[in-house]
């Protein structure tokens, strides 16, 4: 899903819960044998133990990033104005939910000036593992969260995301 939002020229935010996800997800998109080849200058991670944390997700901010992953600090007190939301993290909080929406579900504030009235679609990807007891329990919790919020979801396979690399 990070490869064909990529390839469609998209701006994605992917939420991740541990250190050693996020480093995994940079290590499959920008290896150079793979299926992926995204530039490591397109894409970074930021968490908690990162000293560089805040120049990354300024960089995202301002558009000059493609792809940021990052761990629980990008889901609160955050605003992010791109065209795609992954959650990647799962999780079984309605709490959750709403921050991760809400880092993306944003509309822009010029400096001094009011809130743009400029409506922009957002998609939200949210990865789910039907496979095990407890994580596909916290999945359909959060189908259920998106939907009281006004935010049905449609459940998308995987195979529906057939990429288009020569």
């Amino acid at each position: 899903m990070i490869a064909k939002e990529y390839q469609m020229g998209s701006q994605v935010l992917v939420f991740v819960r541990q250190i050693e996800h996020g480093n995994k997800i940079i290590e499959m998109l920008c290896d150079s044998n793979g299926m992926f080849c995204i530039q490591s200058d397109e894409i970074e991670f930021a968490h908690g133990s990162d000293i560089d944390r805040k120049a990354k997700i300024k960089a995202f901010q301002s558009g000059n990033l493609r792809i940021l992953i990052g761990s629980s600090i990008i889901s609160e007190g955050l605003n992010f104005f791109c065209d795609a939301g992954i959650n990647a993290a799962g999780g079984d909080s309605e709490i959750d939910v709403i921050q991760k929406l809400g880092r993306i579900l944003r509309k822009s504030r010029p400096v001094g000036g009011d809130v743009s009235l400029d409506s922009k679609d957002v998609r939200f990807y949210d990865i789910t593992d039907k496979d095990h007891p407890v994580f596909k329990k916290h999945a359909k919790f959060r189908l259920e969260t998106y939907d009281k919020l006004g935010f049905p979801a449609t459940p998308v396979l995987a195979k529906d995301f057939v990429l288009g690399i020569d």
